[in-house]
């Protein structure tokens, strides 16, 4: 294996530079021979800094490369796509893929539905992330994430009434505030908590009872969204808060916890 000063790889070993740490994995010890090939693929990517969409030897080349079983290699390869690690299919050799918020939402949900955390645990994350969020995006977002995430906030006040539209408009509008928020990691924490909105959000729509109660929520996107126009950071953490608080209380009062 040739790692050149660009980061790009010569998986065949041509070249002057040649780091072959790919090499076949001791049997035993903790773990099954899979999972072992698992953490030597992943240990290939790190020492090779390579980044999303860089191709991957083939299951053909690492079985031959690390003298194991075609098979082996192929269970190892499903279990990175199932991570969200690689992506295959179409023919090609698999590639490093883009990190996302996917495989975090599953075990996010995995987590609340066998118990082992509460809505109410994930709401109390979620209250401290977001309003760090609102404080970015204010701080760095452009004009137009500023009037996508002010159209966004419209949107969702055009589906009222539509409680399962409004949750689908309400994670767009926390995705777009992630985003403009300048830090990846967090836009992947708020695709994390998908699923459990997707599943919480018209219940929380419908607790509120009254057209008012309806409306306040609403407006507080709006304000949150024009706060982030006008830079006013205090204001949209301020704004951010209310939106948390209140969505805490309706949520309480459902039982939902």
């Amino acid at each position: 294996m040739t790692v050149r000063p660009s980061g790009s790889v010569d998986m065949f070993g041509n070249g002057a530079s040649t780091v072959d740490f790919m090499h076949r994995p001791q049997d035993g010890g903790a773990g099954s021979l899979t999972e072992t090939v698992v953490r030597t693929v992943l240990q290939f990517i790190f020492d090779n800094r390579m980044s999303p969409g860089s191709a991957l030897p083939s299951e053909i080349e690492v079985a031959k490369k690390l003298g194991i079983s075609r098979g082996v290699v192929r269970e190892a390869f499903r279990g990175l796509t199932s991570l969200g690690i690689v992506e295959t299919g179409n023919g090609r050799s698999p590639r490093v893929r883009k990190a996302d918020g996917d495989v975090l939402a599953l075990l996010t949900e995995y987590a609340v539905q066998t118990e082992q955390v509460t809505i109410q645990q994930i709401m109390d994350v979620r209250q401290v992330i977001e309003a760090r969020i609102a404080q970015l995006a204010a701080m760095h977002r452009s004009e137009r994430e500023a009037d996508a995430i002010l159209a966004s906030a419209d949107a969702l006040a055009a589906a009222q009434g539509d409680v399962f539209e409004m949750t689908r408009r309400d994670i767009d509008f926390h995705l777009l505030l992630a985003k403009a928020a300048r830090n990846p990691f967090m836009r992947l924490q708020v695709e994390s908590f998908k699923f459990v909105i997707e599943r919480t959000g018209p219940l929380g729509w419908q607790c509120r009872t009254t057209d008012a109660e309806v409306t306040s929520q609403i407006r507080v996107h709006r304000e949150i969204a024009e706060c982030v126009k006008a830079q006013d950071t205090e204001g949209a953490v301020a704004a951010m808060s209310r939106h948390f608080t209140d969505t805490l209380r309706v949520l309480a009062q459902a039982g939902i916890n």
